[in-house]
């Protein structure tokens, strides 16, 4: 990507979403380029911006989701302010809100109705269970869509009950990152017809999207063979697998292929262990957790820095910033807010160099002069 522009620079984007799904995907928007325009309500705005810690007097969480964007606040449901939000429409290429279903309709601002002001609008609509069906109007959290989605039944040990993942799998992955696949995708066909799109995106159905190996597997078989640790790559295999140290550290090992397999028996001195790479996985988890659990993390880094053998630290969130890795990459950069520098995290498809450029989260309604200032007759 060059240095001296990025790729969505040029189109501007209405933001009506609020929390983490919608604002994460304008946040991957904006940091490739263009300008989102946050819509919010002047009584409060997003309610993240009120989260603790804080920094600057705004949320941290806030800065996190909503840097480079500006704030416009309009109430929807006065009149005059929803002819503003026409004339924006009319003068913008995405619209992207969360609201549940039937919402957006009663305010006299669906897809079809935007449509008609500006055929080349690409639309999508993130909520929990899609626009139609039982659940269309139905509340629902992350976690909520990920047992919904199968994604819960297949995290937790074997045996045991279903656990919370550490991230939000449903909101990020499901929502976001397919809403913003659809909205890149929606521009490339405008290009080529001038025509629109709406995009539905389910957030049950984007975390059930990340599973097709155990779906598909389960679809085949027509029954339900495949649950927490009884998949390969979900607890059942002994080279695929967290070992605790002996200074209470975790380990990821995962030498699948036998090759890796091999270097991870000579890190650990078993060479009798390489014709087992895939033999009794129980007693081979054991034996592994034993020789494992006799020396420290940073020992076993030590060990396998020299090995091609596929193991891993597990890293706490307070190492990330260190680690020669996200170190040498720059994964992490200072975003100046209200004259304070904060530090923040990347996202990954823009270059440490553009990120240093990206502005700060705005004040609730702070560009909402500017804004309409824009607005063309």
């Amino acid at each position: 990507m060059s240095e001296r522009s990025r790729p969505l620079e040029g189109l501007r984007v209405l933001d009506l979403s609020r929390l983490l799904p919608g604002p994460y995907l304008t946040l991957l928007l904006a940091d490739l380029g263009a300008d989102v325009i946050k819509i919010e309500s002047p009584r409060g705005g997003d309610w993240v911006r009120y989260l603790s810690p804080k920094h600057a007097g705004l949320s941290v969480q806030f800065i996190a989701l909503n840097r480079g964007k500006r704030s416009c606040t309009l109430n929807l449901k006065n009149a005059s302010d929803r002819e503003n939000f026409l004339r924006l429409v009319k003068q913008s290429d995405v619209v992207v809100e969360s609201f549940r279903p039937g919402v957006m309709g009663r305010l006299g601002l669906d897809y079809p109705t935007l449509e008609r002001i500006n055929p080349r609008l690409i639309y999508c609509a993130v909520t929990g269970y899609g626009q139609d069906g039982p659940y269309a109007t139905k509340a629902g959290h992350d976690l909520n869509y990920q047992a919904l989605s199968g994604a819960a039944a297949l995290t937790g040990e074997y045996g045991g009950p279903p656990i919370i993942t550490g991230s939000q799998l449903a909101d990020i992955g499901g929502g976001a990152l397919f809403g913003a696949i659809g909205i890149l995708a929606g521009l490339y066909g405008v290009q080529a017809t001038g025509k629109g799109r709406f995009f539905d995106v389910s957030m049950t159905e984007g975390a059930m999207a990340f599973n097709p190996l155990t779906v598909g597997q389960t679809l085949h078989v027509g029954t339900d063979v495949v649950t927490r640790g009884t998949d390969q790559l979900g607890g059942a295999a002994a080279c695929y697998q967290i070992y605790e140290t002996s200074d209470n550290r975790f380990l990821s090992v995962a030498p699948l292929e036998p090759k890796f397999w091999a270097e991870f028996c000579r890190g650990v001195e078993k060479p009798d262990w390489v014709s087992r790479h895939m033999g009794d996985d129980i007693a081979m988890q054991d034996e592994i957790r034993a020789v494992i659990g006799k020396k420290t993390q940073a020992q076993w880094v030590a060990i396998f820095s020299t090995l091609d053998a596929c193991v891993e630290p597990v890293l706490e969130l307070d190492e990330l910033d260190g680690h020669p890795l996200h170190a040498s990459r720059q994964m992490f950069f200072d975003l100046v807010q209200q004259g304070q520098p904060i530090r923040q995290m990347r996202t990954p498809l823009i270059s440490p160099q553009q990120a240093a450029k990206i502005g700060p989260a705005p004040g609730l309604g702070q560009h909402t002069d500017e804004v309409l200032a824009e607005l063309e007759n």
